[in-house]
């Protein structure tokens, strides 16, 4: 059995939290302690009832003990120097995504594992889910031919409240501080669609496909540092071309698709029908069904994967979302906040006070335009 700290209660930490107590697959650990300076005193007296410890920081937690697991849910320029603490005190590591704000960051954070020599794992959902690690496990035997172009599309409106949530960090380059922290849709929000098709493009299981040739169209209608959203092109180092969008600001809500262009089939998931049911579809008319992503039970997978690991469980292999394996994602992102200039919508921009949201209107449809043009093998 072994034992967990919890790095961050507010926030995702409570997707976490409300799974370390309820423990719905009976997996083997004890919810040691919650590590966050911000608890308010409901949130206290909850743990108190449930008799579990609370410190301010990890530092506080590590000298009355320790554990196996600390898992990292806490803002972006924290990851780093907690994912540090956690190692040289003898824990693995699930940190939340994005692993941390720049590539240099990522490449440090490898440093620790090296050093410690402890585990990092990134909480890319997706990653450790089984519809898309069996697709990778078809992709990487050629069951489909070669690859030949990948896309994805998520938008998502969000109203000045999550702007203006937790330490005002949110849609900022950098923290109050100084610590880089380049929280963007794509690098927060909607980080797992495009670094999903990282992750299914890569070569091994652990590994993504780095992207070059990158072109970033990043706007913005909120009144924020960085952008709500983006258009992103690129292609691989085997020539397959992607294309990546989400939106904040969009009119409408589009809930995540993607797909995958193949020799041999389209590979495609879509939200709004079947819980995103992952399906290939072969010219014949037949179909491989890999099973729903936007469900529960795939969303928890990564606490059951690393779980399971590190209590050397029957059948339990490494998790394959390692610092590493997000290094291309970390890439993109990097290379966007040194390159792209980040402007306001030339459109107009609309302020729907009721909803205390800004929004384009019709992007949906323009940003859908775009999706929907583009074709295997061009970009």
């Amino acid at each position: 059995m072994i034992n967990v700290v919890l790095a961050g209660w507010g926030g995702y930490g409570k997707f976490y939290a409300d799974y370390l107590i309820q423990n719905p697959h009976r997996l083997d650990y004890t919810f040691r302690a919650v590590a966050d300076p911000f608890l308010r005193e409901e949130d206290k007296a909850a743990l108190a009832v449930l008799n579990i410890p609370y410190f301010d920081s990890l530092e506080a937690f590590y000298k009355t003990g320790t554990a196996e697991l600390a898992i990292i849910s806490a803002p972006i320029h924290l990851h780093k120097p907690m994912c540090e603490t956690a190692v040289k005190n003898g824990s693995a590591v699930l940190c939340e995504k994005p692993a941390a704000a720049r590539l240099c960051e990522l490449l440090e954070m490898h440093e620790y594992e090296t050093r410690y020599q402890k585990d990092i794992f990134i909480g890319f959902q997706w990653s450790f889910a089984d519809p898309i690690l069996n697709l990778k496990r078809d992709l990487l035997r050629g069951a489909y031919g070669r690859v030949l172009s990948g896309k994805a599309i998520v938008l998502w409106n969000r109203d000045l409240s999550y702007y203006n949530r937790s330490t005002g960090w949110a849609g900022k380059r950098q923290s109050k501080d100084g610590a880089y922290v380049y929280d963007s849709v794509a690098s927060n929000a909607a980080a797992h669609y495009l670094n999903n098709l990282l992750f299914l493009l890569g070569d091994r299981m652990d590994a993504a496909a780095e992207a070059a040739e990158i072109q970033a169209d990043c706007r913005k209608a909120n009144p924020i540092e960085t952008f709500d959203t983006c258009v992103i092109k690129a292609r691989t180092a085997k020539g397959q071309p992607l294309l990546f969008i989400a939106s904040h600001a969009a009119d409408r809500n589009i809930d995540p698709i993607f797909e995958i262009v193949c020799e041999k089939a389209v590979i495609s998931c879509d939200f709004s029908k079947d819980n995103g049911l992952l399906t290939a579809r072969l010219p014949d008319g037949t179909s491989k069904q890999y099973g729903a992503l936007n469900t529960s039970e795939q969303e928890q997978q990564k606490i059951v994967r690393t779980v399971n690991w590190l209590n050397g469980a029957p059948g339990a292999e490494k998790p394959v979302s390692t610092v590493m394996a997000t290094r291309p994602f970390a890439s993109v992102i990097d290379y966007i906040f040194e390159t792209a200039e980040f402007k306001p919508f030339d459109q107009e921009v609309v302020f729907d006070q009721a909803a205390n949201r800004y929004y384009v209107p019709k992007l949906s449809d323009t940003l859908m335009d775009i999706y929907n043009k583009h074709e295997s093998g061009r970009s």
